[in-house]
């Protein structure tokens, strides 16, 4: 009995597992369908309709290298995205990773392009399904932000904003929080204020609303999208098909919620999509007609489920100890029709239940041992995402300090060509040069300019020292602020003559002032204290 209840316990669990990767392949299921993406100049709109078969994939691909030995960046990681979805719905997701971090990182130099709003809803979205919550809900507001700062400069339309939306609504979702979710699709229709019929928004409201034990609000928004998925002929109708058998289900409509469920299924494998859906159909198929008191077809539905969820996930305890549970009961009804027929001796039955007991300790072993391999593959997959993340680290770390090199090279070539400046100044001014007031504005006019680059560079390397150094201490003129930039970069006294046009009891001044401001004591070193900003 102890053995049972832990079984059903862990049955449980993985079950919630399943069920958030559910979520979220019916959420990009609905992206797919809706047919806007980018409206920017110059970059054609992207053709979200994903193929399914052996050789899109390496076409995706091989199209990839040859844009990326054109330099054509943006069509490039386009295809990387393309090549990502395929990974990701046929649950390749390592492989999905792995190339939205790529593009990723190509497209990090272009900052203001809109294919930064699709990356990080993708980033989001595989993130969740490995349970990583602070992460996904980074990329998806930021994928949110991104979406509604393109929209605001009339770059994307905003149905990239509902696409976000719908992410957000979907991440809820998976973690059985239903108003938020329901809220989230409610933003999804105030992006149309003339109704717009959205029927993938309204499909999941319909779910949504039979979660919060809403029956009749469920069966409005289901029934009302019905037609249209049929119609349409659209591959969300295997998602929207279980959604009404789960409400059949409720309704306790037995038969009903069969049909459905089995037209969800004739959809998944005619579509070759949402195929972790199929399992889960096939389980509560199984559920129903053990109900009904057909256990040798819920037997043989569930042996289906189990072969389904090896095949995509690798996960067989969760449907092993289900099947050891019915396949369990429909012996012991075999045993009790063979005692009333045969009357079988003591001794037989003894010997039965002997075997059993061995079946089931064997079975517990090999169930346990399975689901001990699973974790320690899932612990291998996530270190060697965080080993590609502390790669990536290192990388960025290693850029910026090349950038800080150049930056202080370029700040004592400045400096030397300041003294250089001043130096033939000087000579015309004691000349009495007609050309000197001419060269000196000229000179000064190339002085600013220099330090507008200069900054410029700075900001590429120290991109948050002002803005920790304002916030702390707002009290600071934009001249002080770029004197405490040059003290950062370790310019002596004579360096910052040079640099900032003045004489050197001016730096000290500033120097004074800056301490003042700043409140340091008499022993404290200003140059310390920059350098930790």
């Amino acid at each position: 009995m102890l053995l049972y209840k832990q079984i059903r316990v862990i049955f449980a669990v993985l079950s919630a597992a399943i069920f958030f990767f559910n979520s979220y392949s019916a959420e990009i299921s609905a992206q797919k369908n809706h047919s806007q993406m980018y409206l920017r100049k110059g970059v054609p709109v992207y053709n979200q309709k994903v193929e399914f078969s052996d050789t899109v994939l390496p076409g995706i691909l091989s199209k990839y290298n040859e844009l990326i030995l054109k330099n054509d960046t943006i069509q490039a990681v386009l295809h990387l995205i393309e090549a990502s979805d395929i990974e990701r719905f046929s649950g390749n997701y390592e492989e999905a990773f792995e190339l939205l971090w790529n593009g990723a990182g190509i497209i990090k130099q272009h900052t203001d392009n809109p294919l930064n709003i699709r990356i990080n809803r993708n980033l989001g979205i595989l993130y969740d399904i490995y349970n990583k919550d602070a992460l996904t809900e980074y990329h998806l507001f930021e994928s949110l932000k991104q979406a509604k700062y393109f929209a605001a400069n009339n770059i994307v339309d905003s149905v990239e904003i509902l696409h976000c939306y719908f992410s957000l609504a979907t991440y809820c979702r998976g973690n059985s929080n239903f108003s938020t979710a329901l809220q989230y699709l409610d933003s999804c229709q105030g992006l149309y204020p003339n109704n717009e019929f959205l029927p993938y928004v309204e499909a999941d409201k319909g779910f949504l609303y039979l979660k919060l034990g809403d029956i009749n609000n469920s069966a409005y928004h289901l029934y009302k999208v019905k037609n249209y998925f049929i119609t349409t002929k659209s591959r969300y109708w295997a998602v929207v098909a279980s959604f009404i058998g789960d409400l059949k289900m409720e309704l306790h409509e037995t038969d009903s919620a069969i049909f459905y469920y089995n037209l969800s299924i004739e959809a998944i494998d005619k579509y070759k999509v949402h195929l972790e859906y199929k399992p889960i159909l096939l389980e509560k198929l199984a559920k129903l007609h053990f109900q009904k008191g057909d256990y040798a077809f819920a037997y043989q539905t569930l042996s289906m489920a189990k072969q389904n969820m090896d095949t995509l996930f690798n996960i067989t305890y969760r449907r092993n100890s289900k099947l050891f549970e019915i396949k369990n009961i429909y012996q012991e009804k075999l045993e009790k029709n063979n005692k009333l027929l045969q009357q079988q001796s003591q001794t037989i039955t003894d010997k039965d239940r002997l075997l059993k007991v061995l079946v089931i300790s064997l079975l517990s072993i090999a169930l346990f041992g399975i689901l001990i391999a699973f974790i320690i593959r899932q612990k291998l997959k996530i270190n060697k995402l965080n080993a590609g993340k502390l790669f990536e680290k290192e990388k960025t770390e290693a850029i910026l300090n090349m950038k800080s090199k150049e930056l202080s090279t370029y700040a004592l070539q400045m400096v030397e060509k300041e003294q250089s400046v001043q130096e033939l100044l000087s000579i015309l001014k004691e000349s009495n040069s007609p050309k000197y007031n001419k060269l000196e504005k000229k000179y000064l006019s190339q002085s600013n300019k220099l330090w507008d680059n200069f900054n410029k560079r700075f900001l590429e390397v120290n991109n948050d020292f002002y803005i920790k150094l304002i916030a702390k201490h707002p009290e600071l003129t934009p001249t002080e602020q770029k004197h405490c930039a040059l003290i950062r970069m370790k310019f002596d006294n004579n360096e910052l003559t040079q640099i900032l046009n003045i004489s050197l009891q001016a730096v000290h001044t500033s120097r004074y002032r800056i301490r003042k401001k700043i409140g340091l004591e008499r022993d404290d070193n200003l140059d310390d204290y920059i350098a930790g900003v």
